[in-house]
């Protein structure tokens, strides 16, 4: 007998790459009436949550346990996005699985992380290898590990089932138990590191964070793009933030003056290089967001 599984997914305004995901949820290869699908709209503008709704009226009759499409008048931000999808969970399920709106998951992931989940009853967080949808033979986003003493996120590629610090929730697999036992997503971060966050919490409170490359979920980022000055204000302030949350007092006081310093030097002389000259418009967001971090603000910009 199969655990039930309900997959969670967060959106905004991205209707036609959501229905997408969903066309690869509904190829997965689990038993369909022991999965739900709960999508919460964050305030789109574009019919998404009509479309979402459209689209499982339309599939209903294929044996699935649930269908479920909520939203908010406004935007939440991922994390409060999902945490307000988490209230939906049926009670049959025994593990939720969390995806990004604008990824597509392969057939068999889910199975897989499923299996290993059941492996070790210590594990309370599965994340799949994501790679990028347009170069699917090269990994975005592997095992996670934390560096406290410097502040520093690097993730490794590995070739087997690895414990870790973190890995990306834009597909993973969460055991129930660690919802019930340290909440959801912190709200604070609005979007970005809330994944790393949530991975330390589970941590600390004895669940193992594991990294699964046999699980493949395809996801759609830009590549050797500079991201928007939206998308560096959340990483740059919510990376202080992370910092300030979890790490240990010592740790935590090296590694706010290296962030306040050497960092700060670095990412502005990175913005430089990368324009060919000062782009005034990015360098105050990153002020913005040293300062907002350094100061506890939280939630949206």
């Amino acid at each position: 007998m199969n655990p039930g599984v309900s997959i969670v997914i967060p959106t905004v305004d991205n209707k036609q790459t959501l229905l997408e995901c969903l066309s690869s949820v509904k190829a997965l290869r689990y038993p369909k009436h022991d999965l739900e699908v709960i999508v919460w709209d964050n305030g789109s503008k574009d019919g998404t949550l009509e479309a979402v709704r459209e689209y499982f009226a339309k599939h209903y009759q294929d044996g699935w346990r649930a269908l479920k499409a909520y939203g908010s008048e406004r935007n939440t931000g991922a994390s409060q996005g999902r945490n307000n999808a988490f209230r939906m969970i049926s009670p049959q399920s025994k593990y939720i699985m969390c995806l990004d709106d604008d990824v597509v998951v392969s057939p068999e992931s889910l199975a897989i992380l499923v299996e290993d989940m059941d492996q070790d009853p210590g594990a309370g967080i599965v994340g799949a290898r994501i790679v990028y949808y347009d170069a699917p033979d090269k990994t975005a986003s592997g095992a996670g590990f934390i560096n406290w003493w410097v502040g520093k996120l690097s993730e490794r590629d590995t070739h087997m089932l690895t414990e870790c610090d973190y890995v990306i929730t834009c597909g993973c697999l969460i055991r129930k138990e660690v919802l019930e036992r340290i909440g959801g997503f912190d709200p604070d971060y609005f979007v970005y590191h809330e994944d790393v966050d949530f991975c330390v919490r589970a941590q600390r409170n004895g669940f193992k964070v594991l990294y699964e490359p046999r699980a493949i979920v395809k996801h759609k980022l830009a590549r050797g793009k500079r991201r928007t000055n939206q998308a560096l204000y959340y990483l740059f302030r919510n990376k202080l933030l992370l910092i300030k949350k979890n790490a240990p007092f010592l740790q935590r006081r090296i590694s706010l003056c290296l962030y306040g310093t050497l960092w700060l030097l670095k990412v502005i002389l990175d913005s430089i290089i990368f324009h060919r000259g000062v782009d005034w418009a990015e360098i105050s967001i990153i002020l913005k967001a040293v300062l907002d971090g350094l100061m506890n603000r939280t939630g949206n910009l």
